[in-house]
């Protein structure tokens, strides 16, 4: 493209240099005349076009580069949030969120700490697996992890043992309740 604008820009130059050298060494005629400035004209009007596809060809190209751009934050936004959810699977959302929030690439802190550890279990639980069909037990069990889970959340614990009937969590104690 860039050469086609390059020949155009030649072509005006060489009439407008003929325009300009012949018309005082001879007299041209009259349709002569006006055939050289209608030439000049289509070639200035070649230019211009020509121009313009180049303006328009590296707009399309930028937007291309930008929406390329967009496509790939979105991506690794997407990637982010999906590792974010996984990490929230084992760690308490408050540490996750603590973890994203905190700028200090410091390690763990191995001092000693008092901590809280929370047993739960479903007495019973094989007497009544025995009594229910299989999607009441499902339900049951589901609607048992999940307020697990909620304590566990609100309290910024780990799930450290998950089993079918029993569910073990451990926290970090701020103070220590006898």
């Amino acid at each position: 493209m860039y050469a086609i604008l390059f020949l155009n820009i030649i072509s005006l130059a060489t009439a407008l240099w003929l325009k300009s050298h012949l018309q005082p060494l001879y007299t041209l005629e009259p349709s002569t005349l006006a055939t050289l400035n209608r030439v000049i004209e289509i070639i200035i009007l070649a230019v211009l076009i020509t121009i313009g596809l180049i303006v328009r060809s590296s707009m399309l190209l930028a937007e291309q580069r930008t929406h390329e751009q967009k496509e790939q934050t979105r991506e690794q936004k997407e990637k982010f949030y999906r590792l974010t959810e996984k990490l929230k699977a084992y760690l308490p959302h408050q540490l996750v969120e603590k973890l994203i929030s905190d700028e200090s690439t410091t390690g763990p802190d191995y001092r000693r700490k008092r901590l809280t550890i929370f047993f739960s279990d479903v007495q019973g639980f094989t007497k009544w697996t025995d009594r229910l069909e299989p999607d009441d037990v499902r339900e049951l069990l589901n609607h048992y992890l999940t307020e697990m889970s909620h304590i566990a959340d609100k309290w910024a614990a780990r799930s450290i043992n998950l089993s079918a009937t029993a569910y073990d969590i451990l926290r970090r104690s701020r103070t220590h309740k006898r």
